[in-house]
């Protein structure tokens, strides 16, 4: 899952900003008064689609998701591009996944599509954030995983706990990413690693545990960071090596390992 920066404008821009603007954590305090759930996070504006489906005055209410914010993928100078509008439910209140039917989810997002949809050309990210507090969230994965498998769809229904989207969710002001591991640091391990096989090979396995561990936190800049200065280490000790010894192989099973994080 890649990282999301955070673009107020993008919502903003959208003809419904007007008659239901809020905050992600505007709506988190109404739902889940004293909590502050998305504290210390910078201000995340949020439409507020219930708000709107409420100012139609209809006899029947439609369901629709908690908050709408803006995202984008990348960062371009002072721009940011590839932005879409990204759908997210709060479910902190829940236990177990408990009370979270397929079905009425699926009805509820594309509602919201649908409303967003009619009110412009937008552009909405492809899977849709269920947030849960990180005591449930472990659980709520497994039986949301489990039930969307035994049906084959909604794929795109995403599982987080509000800790894993404090993680994921950027402050365009922290662009350009600052990692936490310094690359003098890595290559000086990386040639230490490379006097045999066996260090290169606790080396190896030293850093894929580090990468996991920052992908499961879902701090992807990191894992980013680390795997590029890694393969550039290891095409450069290539060129030095026999192609044919233990450690040649070893460096080629990382890079490949690596390559898919980039």
């Amino acid at each position: 899952m890649e990282q999301l920066i955070i673009n107020n404008d993008y919502v903003h821009g959208c003809q419904l900003w007007s008659c239901c603007k809020s905050t992600l954590q505007g709506i988190s305090d109404r739902d889940y008064p004293g909590k502050n759930y998305f504290k210390p996070l910078p201000n995340i504006d949020a439409l507020d689609l219930d708000t709107y489906e409420k100012s139609l005055h209809k006899k029947s209410l439609e369901c629709t998701g908690d908050a709408t914010i803006g995202v984008a993928i990348n960062k371009d100078g002072e721009n940011l591009v590839d932005s879409y509008l990204l759908l997210v439910e709060l479910r902190m209140g829940y236990k177990n996944g408990d009370n979270l039917k397929l079905e009425k989810i699926r009805k509820k997002v594309e509602h919201s599509i649908g409303i967003l949809n009619s009110s412009g050309a937008v552009r909405i990210y492809q899977n849709y954030f269920f947030i849960f507090t990180d005591t449930e969230a472990p659980h709520a994965k497994n039986k949301i995983n489990r039930r969307a498998n035994e049906i084959g769809r909604m794929k795109q229904y995403k599982v987080f706990s509000v800790s894993e989207f404090k993680d994921m969710i950027i402050d365009p002001a922290s662009l350009p990413y600052v990692p936490e591991n310094c690359a003098e640091s890595i290559k000086k391990s990386f040639a230490g690693a490379l006097k045999n096989s066996s260090n290169f090979e606790k080396f190896s396995n030293y850093w894929s545990e580090k990468i996991k561990d920052y992908r499961n936190r879902n701090v992807l800049q990191e894992v980013k960071y680390i795997s590029e200065v890694l393969i550039e280490e290891i095409t450069n000790a290539k060129n030095r090596i026999d192609s044919s010894s233990d450690l040649y192989i070893e460096m080629v099973i990382m890079e490949e390992e690596l390559e898919g994080n980039r």
